[in-house]
């Protein structure tokens, strides 16, 4: 399974470095979370760290941690200073990086410059966010277009293999079966977005033998259907299946501790998709998958095997023996 996101990343100009912002705009300095080196190392595109902050007890002619010399002689080495920037790299102030691990390291703020996304934009520089926002509008079904584009023949190298388009529903399904053949992660889920030509049931029945909980959502609705209420009713189906509590009941009538509502799908086999239980206030406590059923029923094993289940998350929530 391949996961690609597509997100928009803004690069200062080449003058714009780390430094000239904690010179000239020290506010922003508070919102930027990602840098980016403002040289290359044998001919790889620039790296991105993120910015953990200010070494105030730092200068260029600091030492390297297991090094001989200090961080200015160290990049200075490594040719990462450009001619004419010696001064301004060498006067530079030091801070901490990390590279997606939790070790940090330190770093030269003339050889950084910051990037911004528009969450950071919008509280640095709202009207410039504003101006850049109305160029940017893409629609959802042109986002999902560019995606397969990017991602069709993509090449693996190191695995030997590359990424092919499926020709039909059946060829999708069974090109998920081998990659699901070791056990998923614990309390994995599935959010697939498809088209009205495919058969949402055969993926469906698929991730059921596996165990796995499924969120669809359809890519080929009208524009406008792609609405602020749509994406909301999503993005609630992805948060309730993963356990999350969207509102609670202040007061329940009733002598009531436990509820179970079973939700019956598939198509030449049965089986409830998923099992949500619920406290008397409304509190999701989780769900249960049950294995693959034939015909219209569900048998007594299946059903009896469920309610244990769902008896038994109850208990491990209260931290208390089954009721």
């Amino acid at each position: 399974m391949v996961g690609l996101s597509i997100r928009h990343k803004i690069c200062a100009r080449n003058n714009i470095t780390l430094d000239w912002v904690i010179k000239n705009r020290p506010a922003w300095l508070k919102e930027i979370k990602r840098v980016r080196h403002r040289y290359t190392d044998q001919g790889k595109a620039a790296a991105r760290a993120q910015l953990r902050g200010v070494a105030a007890d730092k200068t260029a002619s600091s030492p390297v941690p297991g090094m001989p010399h200090g961080i200015y002689e160290y990049h200075a080495s490594k040719g990462h200073i450009s001619a004419g920037q010696e001064k301004s790299v060498g006067a530079s102030q030091v801070v901490r990086v990390s590279y997606g691990r939790s070790e940090q390291y330190d770093h030269l703020v003339g050889l950084l410059e910051p990037m911004f996304d528009f969450e950071t934009l919008q509280k640095i520089d709202s009207p410039l966010v504003n101006r850049i926002a109305r160029d940017l509008k893409w629609p959802v079904m042109d986002r999902l277009k560019e995606s397969a584009n990017m991602v069709k023949e993509l090449a693996l190298p190191a695995f030997e293999a590359k990424l092919v388009q499926a020709v039909s529903t059946e060829q999708a399904t069974e090109n998920i079966r081998p990659r699901l053949s070791q056990a998923p992660p614990a309390n994995t889920l599935l959010v697939i977005a498809i088209d009205k030509t495919v058969n949402k049931a055969e993926i469906r029945d698929v991730a059921f033998r596996y165990g796995l909980a499924c969120q669809f959502m359809l890519s080929d609705h009208a524009p406008k259907t792609y609405s602020v209420n749509y994406y909301g009713n999503l993005a609630a189906g992805v948060f309730s299946k993963a356990g999350g509590l969207i509102c609670g009941l202040g007061e329940m009538p009733g002598d009531v501790d436990l509820f179970i509502g079973l939700d019956v799908g598939g198509v030449s086999q049965r089986a409830p998709g998923l099992v949500f239980l619920f406290t008397r206030n409304g509190a999701q406590l989780g769900l249960q998958l049950a294995d693959l059923q034939a015909g219209e029923r569900l048998d007594n094993d299946a059903l009896e095997s469920l309610l244990r289940k769902s008896i038994q998350a109850y208990a491990r929530h209260y931290n208390a023996p089954p009721p």
